[in-house]
């Protein structure tokens, strides 16, 4: 057993098990349940720290280097599809962007100790221009990060003027701007569809997400944060965790890609 791949074990144990009988198929599952029983027993005994057997620690490290290949193996397989895939996926999001008359990226700012929106930045790809907002919650304005990890650059707006507005006036901006654009873009846009969703400015379109494009485009496991994925793309990033900046380096990271 311990010489297979997960993936390949699978297909040997299918094959397996369609060539037993009936009786054979019920020992088999029995010696299954019963390896499984005693590895969760032998789990309890590491954790009140009691000594194993050799034979017993035989089969721990057996189950674990099993475990191990398995994981990289998956990990393999998981990026081998994203390598096969990475075509097709950009030159759909490529596709996309080439085919809009216009494109909205939002991002939000929250003040971590309270967990109120203190701002809002809007980014507007349109007749290939781009045309950035910068919104300041007034009922929140004098609120800040406070997180070394977070710095607060709520004044350093670096693509036009700030705007301190009530959060009835934001939505109402967010409403008008959001108007006729083919896509929202965004960078994990779960918190900006839940803005405006409450703000009932929401409406069914497809999310071109930079975070998935990033995996795609680079080739990885994961997708990159913004401040990575920015510094990878050669953008020069500067004061972000600001509304306004975030806005428009997640809508340049996307037409970065798709260039």
């Amino acid at each position: 057993m311990g010489k297979y791949t997960r993936t390949e074990y699978s297909t040997q144990a299918i094959k397996k098990w369609h060539s037993m009988t009936e009786e054979e198929r019920i020992v088999y599952q029995l010696e299954m349940r019963n390896k499984k029983q005693q590895l969760k027993e032998l789990k309890t005994k590491i954790e009140n720290n009691e000594t194993l057997s050799l034979e017993e620690q035989e089969l721990v490290d057996t189950d674990k280097k099993l475990k191990t290949k398995t994981r990289k193996n998956n990990s393999k397989n998981t990026l081998n599809k994203i390598i096969e895939k990475s075509p097709q996926v950009l030159e759909q999001f490529k596709s996309k962007v080439n085919n809009s008359k216009k494109l909205f990226s939002m991002d939000l700012e929250f003040c971590v100790v309270t967990n109120v929106l203190t701002e809002v930045g809007v980014c507007i790809y349109e007749d290939s221009q781009l045309k950035t907002y910068h919104f300041i919650v007034e009922e929140f304005k004098n609120l800040k990060h406070w997180r070394s990890w977070c710095p607060n650059n709520k004044d350093k707006f670096d693509f036009g003027t700030s705007e301190i507005l009530t959060i009835d006036e934001i939505e109402k901006k967010v409403f008008d701007l959001t108007q006729n654009s083919d896509f929202y873009v965004g960078h994990a846009f779960k918190n900006d569809k839940q803005f405006l969703t409450q703000a009932k400015v929401y409406e069914e379109r497809e999310v071109l997400d930079t975070l998935k494009l990033s995996k795609y485009y680079f080739q990885s496991l994961t997708g990159f944060g913004l401040e990575k994925l920015t510094n990878k793309l050669e953008l020069n990033p500067k004061n972000l965790h600001n509304g306004g900046n975030d806005a428009y380096y997640t809508m340049k990271s996307l037409l970065t890609m798709v260039a």
